[in-house]
């Protein structure tokens, strides 16, 4: 779970790292932006059933797609940064059905239900 804000310790994102480690699935934070590269090396070293980038802010949309390949796992997009580029995101998730987008922690944690990733051990 990455907070793509310029804003540390973001509420929304607290409360869907504390969602999902309630329903028993692992789950590590980074509370601040981490550039595409380093996210993708991150995301190969940790191996995350999903990655989960959040933010309550507008997003540099050019970097996106870079944010969101390299992955061997699905990407949800959180935040009310899904409201302000929905029509973006819309563009993204039907090129990519790993790419996922979710308002709110709740719906996120709908989304890992959905997809298989929350009943693993």
């Amino acid at each position: 779970l990455v907070n793509l804000s310029e804003l540390p310790m973001e509420p929304g994102l607290w409360l869907t790292a504390w969602l999902a480690s309630n329903v028993d699935c692992p789950v590590e934070v980074f509370d601040w932006p981490i550039p595409p590269a380093e996210l993708a090396l991150a995301s190969e070293q940790i191996q995350p059933r999903a990655l989960l980038l959040y933010s309550s802010q507008a997003l540099n949309t050019a970097q996106l797609p870079r944010w969101l390949t390299g992955h061997n796992c699905p990407c949800l997009i959180i935040g009310a940064t899904v409201c302000i580029h929905r029509t973006e995101l819309h563009v993204l998730t039907t090129q990519n059905n790993a790419v996922h987008m979710a308002e709110g922690p709740l719906e996120a944690l709908t989304t890992l239900t959905r997809l298989g990733l929350l009943d693993r051990t």
